[in-house]
C-alpha cells in the first residue's frame, strides 16, 4: 500500500505557513489602521494647542468616545476581553455612526482647510421606522478613516461623502476634487491607492462580502464602498478573527 503520510505532512506544514503569513498581514494592516485612528485624535489636540483653546466638556466627551472606538478595534482584532474595555456592539445601526463621520472629517479636513459635504439618503430609514441598516462597526471605522486620511494628505479642495442605505447594506461614495488636476495630483492619488490604507480598505470590504472600487469622474477621484447589512445571528467578529495555527504550531511558536 502506498504511503501518503509524507505528502499529508507537507500539506499541513504549507497550510500552517499560509495561516501564519495571513495573520502577519492582518496584523500589519491593523497596526497601520490603529495608528491612523490615534492620528485623528492627535490632529484634534494639535489644533487645540495651536489655537490656544481649552478643551471643553463636549471635547472631552468626544475624546472619550474615540477611546472607546479604539478599544473596540483592538478587541475586534485580537478577540480578547478585559474588565476595562468599553463594550460596544459589533454590528451597529449606521445612524449611530453619523456623529463619528462628522468628527473624523472635522479632525482631518478642517486643519487643512478642505471643504467637505456629508449627505445621507434617508429614504430607507424613513420606511423602516427610523432604523438604518446595520454595519460591521470596526470595519466601517477603519475603512472610513483610511479614505479620509488619504484625501487629507493629498490636499483636496473639495470632498463629498454620500451615504446610501438599503435592505442589502450601506453604500458610501466619497468624491475628492484635485487642487492641481494637471500637475500630478492624479499620480499622487494613484500612489495612495497602492498603499497599506487602500489594501486594508479592499481587504475589510471583501472580507465582509462587500466590495470596493475607485475611478475618475471629471476632476474628482471617486471611491465607492459597499458593506452588507448585518444578518441576524451573525457572530461577533466572525469575519475578522485571526486564524489560529494548529496546537503543535502554537507550541513551537511559544518555545
Amino acid at each position: 500500500m502506498r504511503d501518503n503520510s509524507g505528502s499529508i505532512f507537507s500539506t499541513t506544514v504549507d497550510d500552517e505557513r499560509d495561516i501564519i503569513a495571513d495573520n502577519k498581514r492582518k496584523d500589519r494592516l491593523f497596526f497601520h489602521d490603529l495608528i491612523n485612528q490615534t492620528h485623528s485624535i492627535n490632529l484634534f489636540l494639535e489644533n487645540r494647542i495651536s489655537s490656544e483653546k481649552e478643551i471643553t466638556l463636549t471635547d472631552a466627551s468626544m475624546l472619550k468616545k474615540e477611546i472607546a472606538i479604539i478599544q473596540a478595534l483592538i478587541e475586534n482584532h485580537f478577540g480578547y476581553k478585559h474588565k476595562n474595555l468599553v463594550s460596544l456592539t459589533e454590528f451597529v445601526n449606521f445612524d449611530l455612526l453619523k456623529k463619528h463621520v462628522v468628527t473624523l472629517c472635522d479632525n482631518y479636513f478642517r486643519p487643512s482647510h478642505i471643504k467637505f459635504e456629508i449627505k445621507y439618503d434617508e429614504a430607507f430609514a424613513e420606511t423602516h421606522g427610523g432604523d438604518g441598516c446595520k454595519v460591521h462597526h470596526s470595519s466601517f471605522i477603519r475603512i472610513l478613516t483610511n479614505l479620509v486620511k488619504n484625501i487629507a494628505e493629498i490636499k483636496s479642495s473639495h470632498v463629498i461623502l454620500h451615504f446610501y442605505q438599503s435592505e442589502k447594506g450601506l453604500e458610501f461614495i466619497i468624491k475628492n476634487k484635485f487642487i492641481h488636476y494637471k500637475e500630478g495630483s492624479v499620480g499622487q492619488q494613484e500612489h495612495k491607492m497602492g498603499g497599506l490604507g487602500i489594501e486594508s480598505v479592499a481587504y475589510l470590504s471583501t472580507n465582509l462580502g462587500g466590495q470596493y472600487k475607485f475611478f475618475l469622474e471629471g476632476d474628482y477621484w471617486v471611491s465607492n464602498i459597499f458593506l452588507p447589512n448585518a444578518t441576524v445571528g451573525q457572530s461577533v467578529g466572525e469575519n475578522d478573527t485571526k486564524t489560529k495555527p494548529s496546537s503543535s504550531q502554537q507550541e513551537k511558536n511559544a518555545a
